[in-house]
Formats: structure tokens, C-alpha cells, sequence
């Protein structure tokens, strides 16, 4: 009887052993691995929709030899809010938008398969085609008037004062369209194009900014089929 008591004691301690080891491995995944995330707008259409709720690598891009890769989908934070796009535009691209295409170093860049593809310049620059260069550390990139905007909220990060008017940006009190960047940063858009507020609108992302990688959709209460898919 005292044998089996102890027995009994043993497989109550070994089972709260292993919840406890259990939880603290949960913790750790959450906190420092994988992240929640839910599609707050209609933006990522039809790559990923408005409630879907996915999972995030937070060390996607924290592993030796990993970086943002070009048609990246990352998440980041922007004025406090978790944000979902993907990257177009890396460190030292030279980015041209054009009614009918996105080109990149020249060379065009393919439509995500399941993007909601419209004109990259909807709604901003008067359809025109505008070319600019994504800020690279340690570059000198130039700018003219039609892409100021983008290059502001750089600046600023830089600690520099920044005004924008329709001749371009004053910087710490002069007239500025040249500066050589002391960090990366990436151009994002929605692929939904029509209906993105992304890099086009408030310039462009910075490299501390980003959280992770999408890996995928764990409910989508809008499309059941879509639950566990892998984002692209």
C-alpha cells in the first residue's frame, strides 16, 4: 500500500513537472518565437484578408545569414500599430512605379499570385511614373519634388528638422535634395494596390521596425479553407 502511494505521488509530481516545463516552453515560443497577429484591414487582398489570424516567426529574420528578401510579406510597427505589407523595394533598389508596372533595379516585378493587382500608382502621383531610390546605409541618394514626401520620415528618424512644401523638403533649415543615410529601410505596399495605405503614401520602412514573418493562417472567419495555408 505505501508502495503504491508513492508510486502515485511520483506520477502526480512527474505530470506537474511536465505541465510545468510545458507552459514555460509556451511562454518562451510566445514571447520570443512565434507571435499572434490579426488582419486589421482589407489591404493584403486577396494574399491574406481582413480578420484572417495568423502566425509569426519573430527570429525569421534574427538568424545568421537571414534578411528581408524581396516580395517578402513581413509584419512591423508603425506609430504604435502592427501592420502587415510586402516588401518591393530593399536597401539601394531603385523602385519605378509606372501605371501598368512596378520595376525594380529595371527588371519588372511579378504580380503576387493572388494579389488584388491594380495600378501601383492608384490614388497618388496623378498616374504618373516616378522613380526613386530606397535608402541604404552609408548611400547618397538624390531626390526631386514628386517623391520628397518618401524621403521625410527618414530624415526625421536621423534627428534632423523636416519641412515639406511644394518645392521639396527644407532640412535643419535648407533646401535639400541629396543626403547620405545612416540606415536601411525597406518600400512596402499592400497588395490590394487600390486600397493600401502603405510606403507610397508615408514613405519608407525602417529596418528596426519589422517583427517578423508570416508563417500561416490559423483562422480565417471568412474563408475556412484558408485555415493553416502557408503566406506567400
Amino acid at each position: 500500500m505505501e508502495q503504491s502511494r508513492h508510486h502515485h505521488s511520483l506520477n502526480i509530481r512527474d505530470a506537474l513537472i511536465t505541465a510545468a516545463w510545458a507552459i514555460a516552453i509556451a511562454l518562451v515560443l510566445k514571447i520570443f518565437v512565434l507571435g499572434a497577429f490579426q488582419i486589421p484591414s482589407h489591404s493584403m487582398a486577396n494574399t491574406l484578408l481582413a480578420g484572417d489570424y495568423i502566425v509569426v516567426s519573430k527570429i525569421a529574420y534574427d538568424m545568421p545569414g537571414a534578411s528581408v528578401q524581396r516580395g517578402d510579406v513581413i509584419v512591423f510597427t508603425m506609430n504604435d500599430q502592427s501592420l502587415i505589407k510586402r516588401a518591393i523595394g530593399l536597401p539601394g533598389d531603385v523602385v519605378t512605379l509606372s501605371p501598368t508596372a512596378i520595376r525594380v533595379n529595371a527588371q519588372i516585378l511579378p504580380h503576387p499570385p493572388l494579389s488584388a493587382a491594380t495600378s501601383p500608382t492608384a490614388g497618388i502621383w496623378d498616374e504618373r511614373t516616378v522613380s526613386f531610390t530606397v535608402p541604404s546605409a552609408g548611400r547618397s541618394i538624390t531626390w526631386d519634388r514628386a517623391t520628397a514626401h518618401l524621403y521625410r520620415s527618414a530624415l526625421e528618424r536621423e534627428g534632423h528638422k523636416v519641412q515639406l512644401d511644394d518645392r521639396g523638403l527644407m532640412v535643419d533649415g535648407s533646401r535639400m535634395t541629396t543626403h547620405t543615410f545612416t540606415s536601411d529601410a525597406y518600400f512596402v505596399m499592400g497588395d490590394n494596390r487600390a486600397n493600401s495605405y502603405d510606403s507610397r503614401y508615408w514613405g519608407f520602412l525602417p529596418k528596426e521596425s519589422i517583427q517578423g514573418k508570416p508563417l500561416f493562417v490559423y483562422w480565417s472567419s471568412a474563408d475556412r479553407s484558408r485555415i493553416f495555408t502557408m503566406v506567400h
